[in-house]
């Protein structure tokens, strides 16, 4: 599916939700709720592309294909704990995205800490 085609069912669901809402609340909600999930699934093809593409660049280094692991999983946090967090806004629960969004924050910490320390490592031997 076409970017064009995503951002078009995006904004159909978006105007399909807002007339809904006068009238039946609860199925704006579930409109809103679909067509996120089916422009999530429509975005699975195009984030293999990416993955696929950062593993053919780790191949060509071997200094980044140890980094290689983390940081896709670093960028995948990324992308569902915010995705999470938007269906929370959606379903009118903001506390609740919030919520989502620190732990998003948090597993990205966990998982850069790492990274970080063999940056500074590396740079302590150049500095010495």
């Amino acid at each position: 599916m076409s970017v064009a085609a995503i951002c078009a069912l995006g904004v159909c669901g978006a105007v399909t939700a807002l007339f809904l809402r006068e009238i039946r609340p609860e199925l704006a909600r579930l409109v809103a709720l679909g067509a996120g999930i089916v422009i999530m699934l429509a975005v699975l093809p195009m984030a293999g592309e990416f993955v696929e593409g950062i593993r053919n660049f780790g191949l060509l280094n071997s200094y980044a294909a140890e980094f290689l692991g983390p940081l896709l999983k670093i960028t995948g946090i990324a992308y569902i704990a915010q995705f999470a967090a938007e269906l929370c806004r959606d379903a009118g629960e903001t506390a609740l995205a919030g919520r989502v969004e620190f732990a998003g924050k948090t597993a990205i910490a966990l998982m850069s800490f790492p990274i970080i320390k063999e940056v500074f490592v590396s740079l302590m031997k150049l500095i010495d």
